[in-house]
């Protein structure tokens, strides 16, 4: 699946909160937008 994230100016790092806009393939020729949000995040380890 192939996705491009249009957010502006993103941080070099991640934390609870954060939005990403991402426009995604997941078929051939069909793309969607799609919105992240990080609800939690332990560093280094993993994130929600």
């Amino acid at each position: 699946m192939g996705f491009d994230i249009i957010s502006p100016n993103l941080p070099q790092k991640m934390y609870q909160g954060m939005m990403i806009e991402y426009i995604v393939k997941p078929i051939w020729g069909f793309k969607m937008n799609w919105l992240t949000e990080i609800i939690h995040i332990k560093e280094y380890e993993f994130f929600c």
